[in-house]
């Protein structure tokens, strides 16, 4: 609930801020100042077209009369916010399954430079008492450290590659076997996003798919031991149109989301299957 809230009041916080240019579009004004409030919208169509500021359509390196805004953005830090909504399911089909949905979150910041280069940081929780059976508290929590590069791909794609290191606990307590806990794990993530040119006026599809494999500890309750884990990431949504104000440039999206924590311990597959929707809401500058 707390984090419907804080997603709540950051979408009406953002809603609220001016957009940058509305002076200048809805005061009395001279016709130099309504020319100038054309040529900015003009220009902001232009970045999220992939147009030359010339006038010729098409990509191109970063200079001062052609510049392609995917690839060479203006630097600055980015924020996004996503809150989520999953429902469990069990990897073994005789498993009884809650059928309760329960919020999760995941927060990310980052330093994007102007050659579509991005150091960032991720934090994704998920927790309920509605596991893989009812009432079986579930945790899943990671933390990772991200190297993100931009790239086109053809005429009708803008992509991004990451690689980084993921830190991540896999915590699943199951009535009369003990618990079974994946703690203190290490391991490599892998990203890939891929947006769509333009469909629907500005609006873009949007398809992401990152991979982990840990490395760390076991705990069934009793003895500790080395094991590993992955976890699959899964998300296709629609971008809306940014909106540029005094914050920055922001951007929305709903999509859905489908992931896998899949484990084997002590000769038993521990897998954990989350399926559901949310929402992003991401400000750069």
């Amino acid at each position: 609930m707390s984090r419907t809230l804080f997603f709540v009041s950051l979408t009406l916080v953002s809603a609220a801020v001016p957009v940058v240019g509305q002076e200048l579009v809805h005061s009395p004004a001279s016709d130099t100042s309504l020319e100038f409030s054309d040529q900015s919208q003009d220009v902001a169509q232009q970045a999220s077209f992939h147009e030359r500021l010339g006038g010729s359509s098409g990509n191109c390196v970063c200079t001062t009369t052609c510049r392609d805004w995917w690839t060479c953005p203006n630097p600055g830090p980015n924020v996004s916010f996503e809150l989520m909504w999953f429902r469990p399911h069990a990897s073994d089909p005789a498993t009884a399954v809650s059928d309760r949905w329960s919020d999760g979150s995941r927060f990310t910041v980052g330093y994007l430079n102007d050659s579509g280069q991005e150091l960032r940081v991720r934090f994704f929780e998920w927790d309920t008492d509605a596991g893989t059976t009812p009432d079986e508290p579930t945790d899943l929590l990671y933390f990772d450290t991200e190297y993100a590069g931009r790239f086109n791909l053809g005429c009708n794609w803008d992509g991004e590659l990451s690689l980084g290191v993921r830190y991540a606990e896999f915590r699943k307590q199951e009535d009369g076997e003990g618990d079974t806990n994946f703690e203190k794990s290490l391991g490599p993530v892998i990203g890939l996003l891929l947006k769509s040119r333009p469909i629907m006026g500005r609006a873009r599809l949007v398809g992401s798919a990152r991979y982990s494999h840990q490395f760390g500890k076991a705990d069934d309750g009793s003895s500790f031991d080395v094991a590993s884990f992955s976890v699959t990431e899964l998300q296709i949504g629609l971008e809306l149109e940014s909106r540029e104000t005094r914050l920055g440039c922001i951007d929305f999206r709903p999509f859905f989301e489908a992931q896998k924590w899949a484990g084997d311990y002590d000769g038993s597959d521990e897998d954990l299957g989350l399926i559901g929707m949310g929402m992003l809401l991401q400000v750069s500058r």
